[in-house]
């Protein structure tokens, strides 16, 4: 029992509890649901029938659909207007929380050579400090944090008072986030801030989110050109930018990851195109390189790559459902910010801001995951469903509701401002 699964529990139980089965089960936004539904469906079938062969390992690797119920809880605990205001208001501490402590914790490593999170308890079945992490999805809410901090339509109203230090923490996070080790994290970043700045040029009055990162994104494409052009090898090795021209050589993990991707196509299409691999069996087995790899106590068992993972273990069929998912969940959230109302109801300034932000989060998060496995376990798959059931709820209601009255039975007491 690993505690992602034990959360997923309790969360579930307590929706069901609130909301009765049938509200909890099936919430609004009818297309995206349906394309949940089926791919965790098609997910649990896939899965009963490779149990007997594979046990336990079968159901380790169902974390990639049935993590997915975590969209469930995410719509439901935000039908609650005062709740979800107080859920938003509370994630957004802990996101420049995690903004601070990676920046002292990655600062630690480049002043001392060894990072804070590599002190500490062990953890003895897993042999690793109790603060471990993979860096990248600590970079990624670093990052998170630091936009909160630099837009103050975002953060609660009792940051203001610390901007005088979080400012410039949020500053030096995103100069971490260029100058960090991983590929995939400054793609998503890059790609999270193009899906906002393109909400620059939405009907009606002007994005704050959509306007600074726009000025962001200009301010720090100038200063890499300057520094290209000043001293281009350096820049390259500093910001780990030499390491994408591994793509077009045969070296690296560019030329480890297309073998991989290679072998698991060609493996899917030649034994069942339809439903794929299964879960269970390690998929390093397709990768030359790792060789061996399934006999270690924690071997690499994903191509690191969360769309390659599900295409292999669940085929033509799971990647379609899997793309059906993006592009209404996505695209249908993208398409609200731009409208910028809901129902004809124009969105609340806070409200739509909020949107935009959480628009950003999903797209770093499935791309930052393109890179890694960070989705296929609780580091980012839980905050991935979470967020797009929280958000796409958070987007059917212009933000200024009453305060619902199941909300006044609630043992937390009600937020009355809007966000």
């Amino acid at each position: 029992m690993y505690w992602g699964e034990l959360v997923l529990a309790v969360a579930l139980a307590w929706t069901v509890d609130r909301y009765g089965v049938m509200r909890a089960l099936l919430p609004d936004e009818r297309p995206v649901t349906l394309a949940i539904w089926v791919f965790m469906l098609i997910g649990a079938g896939i899965t009963i029938l490779h149990f007997p062969s594979w046990g336990i390992d079968a159901l380790r690797d169902a974390a990639i659909w049935y993590y997915a119920l975590f969209y469930l809880v995410g719509a439901n605990l935000a039908r609650d207007e005062a709740l979800a205001d107080r859920v938003w208001r509370l994630l957004s501490v802990f996101w420049i929380l995690a903004m601070v402590w990676g920046t002292v914790d990655l600062g630690a490593e480049l002043a001392f050579g060894k990072r804070l999170s590599e002190y500490g308890p062990l953890i003895s079945w897993r042999g690793l400090p109790i603060l471990h992490n993979t860096t990248y999805e600590l970079v990624q809410n670093m990052a998170l944090g630091a936009v909160i901090v630099l837009n103050r339509g975002l953060h609660p109203g009792r940051v203001s008072r610390w901007r005088w230090f979080l400012q410039p923490v949020a500053v030096v996070a995103l100069a971490m986030v260029v100058f960090s080790h991983g590929r995939g994290v400054k793609v998503a970043l890059a790609a999270a801030m193009l899906a906002v700045v393109c909400l620059r040029l939405a009907p009606g009055n002007a994005m704050r989110l959509a306007s600074r990162s726009m000025a962001l994104t200009l301010v720090a494409a100038a200063g890499c050109v300057l520094a290209f052009l000043a001293a281009e090898d350096a820049f390259l090795k500093a910001t780990r930018l030499d390491r994408f021209a591994q793509i077009s050589e045969r070296a690296g993990t560019a030329e480890f990851r297309k073998i991989w991707w290679t072998n698991l196509a060609d493996a899917v299409l030649a034994k069942n195109p339809a439903f794929g691999l299964g879960f269970g069996q390690s998929l390093n087995v397709y990768n030359p390189y790792l060789k061996g790899n399934e006999r270690d106590p924690w071997p690499s068992r994903s191509p690191h790559n969360f769309n390659i993972t599900v295409f292999a273990r669940m085929g033509v069929v799971g990647g379609v459902l899997w793309s059906a998912v993006l592009l209404f969940g996505l695209g249908g959230l993208f398409r609200r910010v731009w409208k910028g109302r809901w129902r004809g109801q124009p969105y609340d300034a806070g409200r739509r801001e909020e949107i935009a932000f959480w628009l950003m989060m999903l797209v770093m998060t499935w791309v930052n995951s393109s890179f890694g496995v960070l989705m296929e376990g609780p580091a980012l798959g839980i905050w991935f469903w979470f967020a797009l059931g929280f958000s796409l709820r958070r987007a059917a209601s212009a933000g200024r509701s009453a305060v619902s009255p199941a909300s006044t039975n609630m043992v937390l007491r009600p937020a009355h401002q809007t966000v």
